[in-house]
């Protein structure tokens, strides 16, 4: 019994470093010389970390209007804003990093706080410390994450784990401080990112509804209905939301200026039931088994880069014997149903088969319309893969027999999710992000006159690709946050009517059709052209 006390750490401790030396350092490089992603968002996403601290530590006053798309405001409720995980950059950066390597120290944050927020929720949920660190190995480092590199944001989910646990030990226990913490959980996630905030909403719909059925609600009501009981849950709900309102409010704000996504727009990205086995190609195991067959076949594929893993799939596929098991010992199948009717609940109900999807249903949930990359509802989904794993193996190996296989399962989940570092990962060269930066800035302070505080930025590319103008514009974004200028350049997740004309063309036509429409003055901004820094 000492030795496994002893063992059980030790190997939570290296599966951890395990995983974030194969994936977030491996991807970073021991030197931290490459940033994960691409030009485009990784850099939005270290512009909106900066602005944060920026506002935190005193530098600018307002927050919601960033200095970007001018003259647009609540510019920030455009898009991400991540505001609970802003520690993570925040200390970096009062600690003396720059930003490029603070954003990186976010990063691997992140992967820290989803690996030990996940090993303690299943640990504390099923008790079996080596089946914990399976499925934190999985939520945390699995191979589906590959794929969301470019999009950083979806990282901050380590709240979900704790969260559906609190929901389920409130549903069981009739405990109001769960509840408690299940509020403020779900209030913290949507500070983290609205867009698991969104998907905790959704898994916690399902997961209610899940032990209504299979347990009941019977008790649970009866012990409200004593000491109060309905009186804190609803304190607890007044209390919550006040503290989510602040949030609320700009994306509500900005929601009536750019409108809902259509329906259309967002089916593309719906999971399809081949997404679940389509794999990022460098996967060691799965890549020339599990890629080819989707690959290009159709709208939006590289994003449905979904497959959870074979060890995920084989908790799904052994719940019925878990089931026969249980019957032929006489316990309660209640667990293996509520279980397994909670994850078929949240898959079947974002899945696009053929055109046809339930998701009609959750999209009219207020602000589910909003979001428009659905497939990123991996990050939940992938802890009910986890949980039903966890559950069907501490079932039938937790015997005489089998109980040598769960030492075994730290293994093979490495092996299951092992990818090829070097196999197309996004990433960038620190020195050239920070490259692309310093040019503009040198041409602002070069031209900039001292009477202006508003510039627009030119690039000097012929014919760019898409790409090329979100990069330049990201880049000017940053130099004007470096030297404390409002810029009409930018890019955010939606655009206000009338702007995209100058994002997709900068010139001087452009520009005046836009700062007319916005009441500005052409002469109220001061042009910056990049030609000039070329010719020195």
């Amino acid at each position: 019994m000492t030795k496994k006390i002893y063992l059980n750490p030790i190997i939570a401790v290296l599966l951890f470093a395990v995983g974030m030396i194969t994936f977030p350092i491996g991807i970073m490089k021991y030197d931290l010389s490459r940033i994960p992603g691409d030009m485009g968002d990784a850099r939005f996403i270290y512009y909106i970390l900066e602005h944060g601290h920026l506002f935190v530590t005193g530098h600018i006053k307002e927050y919601w209007d960033a200095t970007f798309l001018y003259p647009t405001e609540n510019v920030i409720a455009y898009s991400v804003n991540l505001i609970g995980s802003l520690p993570f950059y925040s200390i970096p950066r009062i600690l003396g990093l720059d930003r490029e390597t603070s954003y990186q120290v976010w990063f691997l944050c992140l992967f820290a706080a989803n690996y030990w927020c996940c090993y303690f929720a299943l640990k504390k949920w099923f008790n079996s410390p080596i089946l914990a660190v399976v499925g934190a190995y999985i939520f945390a480092f699995g191979i589906f994450n590959v794929g969301q590199t470019t999009n950083a944001q979806v990282f901050v989910k380590f709240m979900l784990p704790l969260i559906f646990y609190w929901a389920f030990r409130f549903l069981k226990d009739h405990d109001s401080k769960y509840f408690l913490f299940l509020a403020l959980g779900l209030v913290y996630q949507f500070y983290c990112g609205f867009y698991l905030g969104f998907f905790a909403v959704y898994g916690l719909i399902f997961l209610f509804l899940s032990f209504s059925v299979v347990f009941g609600l019977r008790k649970l009501i009866n012990s409200l209905n004593q000491e109060h009981g309905w009186i804190k849950i609803a304190g607890i709900s007044v209390f919550s939301l006040s503290l989510l309102i602040p949030l609320l409010l700009p994306y509500i704000e900005a929601s009536e200026i750019v409108g809902d996504r259509s329906f259309d727009s967002v089916l593309p990205s719906i999971p399809k039931p081949v997404s679940y086995f389509f794999t990022w190609p460098g996967s060691v195991l799965w890549g020339s088994i599990l890629y080819d067959h989707s690959a290009f076949g159709f709208e939006q594929w590289w994003e449905h880069w979904l497959f959870p893993g074979a060890l995920s799939w084989l908790g799904v596929l052994l719940t019925p014997l878990v089931y026969m098991v249980r019957k032929r010992r006489n316990k309660s199948n209640r667990p293996t149903v509520f279980f397994t009717l909670a994850f078929f609940l949240t898959l079947i109900f974002c899945l696009n088969v053929n055109g046809h999807t339930l998701y009609h249903l959750p999209y009219q949930i207020p602000g589910f319309s909003s979001m428009r990359a659905l497939s990123r509802i991996i990050h939940m989904e992938v802890f009910f893969f986890v949980l039903l794993l966890v559950f069907s193996a501490k079932e039938l190996l937790y015997t005489k027999k089998f109980k040598w296989i769960i030492y075994l399962l730290p293994v093979l989940v490495i092996a299951d999710h092992a990818f090829a570092i070097n196999y197309h990962i996004r990433r960038i060269d620190k020195e050239t992000a920070r490259d692309s930066v310093e040019v503009i800035k040198r041409a602002i302070v070069n031209q900039i006159e001292p009477n202006k505080s508003i510039i627009a930025v030119f690039h000097n590319m012929d014919n760019p690709s898409h790409r090329e103008i979100i990069s330049h514009n990201i880049s000017a974004m940053l130099a004007a946050q470096d030297v404390n200028l409002k810029i009409v350049n930018g890019y955010t997740g939606s655009y206000p009517e009338g702007y995209m004309a100058f994002f997709d063309h900068t010139d001087e036509n452009t520009l005046q059709q836009w700062l007319a429409r916005s009441g500005v003055a052409r002469e109220q901004v001061q042009l910056i052209t990049l030609d000039r820094v070329n010719s020195e």
